[in-house]
């Protein structure tokens, strides 16, 4: 009995450095339903979706370079 439980404590047991580097276990339906949602918008819904994801990259890039830009005068 001891035996089987030592068995089922090791396969429970993840280290963190392997639930880092693993793979998840990948998603069969995210693919449809994210084809099904962009289906059902209409075309304004999608140019809205499409400017905004635009407009946040240009500003994750703006804010980057800004950071950059402060630290390398801070460095410099």
């Amino acid at each position: 009995m001891s035996k089987h439980r030592d068995e089922k404590k090791t396969t429970e047991r993840k280290s963190i450095l392997r639930t880092l580097l693993s793979r998840p276990e990948p998603d069969k339906t995210y693919n449809s339903d994210l084809k099904e949602q962009w289906a059902d918008l209409d075309k304004k819904n999608r140019i809205k979706f499409v400017i905004g994801a635009v407009t946040g990259l240009i500003l994750f890039i703006g804010a980057l370079v800004l950071s950059w830009l402060v630290l390398a005068s801070l460095l410099g």
